[in-house]
């Protein structure tokens, strides 16, 4: 029999400003589209999604035997380090792939999750930072029907963090390590 391989992510993290391409196949799944929240000359205070709340482009399910799913895009937020990001447990922010059809489907490859935190401001200034779990990302390769092919998980990644913070979402650093500058 024959199987559709899994879709495999591309783009830059660092550059994120793609969208998620086509499942193949008979009705592959769409792919994910761009979501920009806030830009450098102006971005968000405080991004907070609560009670479930998402923000994703996720790529689509194919629509019959052997399709594949489509490729997660992009979700990108420009967010003032004063002000931060906060999320539950039960809120997404990302861009997963999508399963495969029914009988071999391959999964699309996931997209890009990126936060872009503002300069450094004013020693003065309070971080707020963020409570978000690495769970909230949400950048996994779709699902795949025997004998199909998982996709390949997406990037999470952020622009530089404060002091004492680090990672996609700026949280604390791990106990014994400390970072200095920005």
């Amino acid at each position: 029999g024959t199987h559709v391989k899994g879709g495999r992510t591309y783009g830059l993290a660092a550059e994120a400003c793609e969208m998620g391409s086509g499942g193949g196949g008979n009705r592959g799944g769409s792919g994910g589209g761009v979501i920009l929240i806030g830009t450098k000359a102006s971005p968000v205070w405080k991004l907070t999604l609560a009670n479930g709340g998402t923000v994703t482009s996720n790529g689509g399910t194919a629509g019959e035997m052997g399709g594949g799913g489509g490729a997660g895009g992009t979700v990108s937020a420009t967010i003032d380090w004063r002000g931060g990001f906060s999320a539950d447990a039960r809120s997404r922010f990302g861009a997963k792939g999508g399963s495969g059809g029914t009988g071999g489907g391959g999964g699309g490859g996931g997209g890009v999750a990126y936060i872009r935190w503002t300069s450094p401001a004013p020693v003065q200034w309070t971080y707020e930072g963020s409570n978000v779990s690495q769970d909230v990302l949400s950048f996994r390769g779709g699902k795949a029907t025997s004998p199909g092919e998982a996709g390949t998980s997406g990037n999470a990644t952020s622009s530089d963090c404060p002091p004492g913070r680090a990672g996609p979402v700026c949280g604390p650093c791990p106990i014994g390590t400390y970072k200095g500058e920005w």
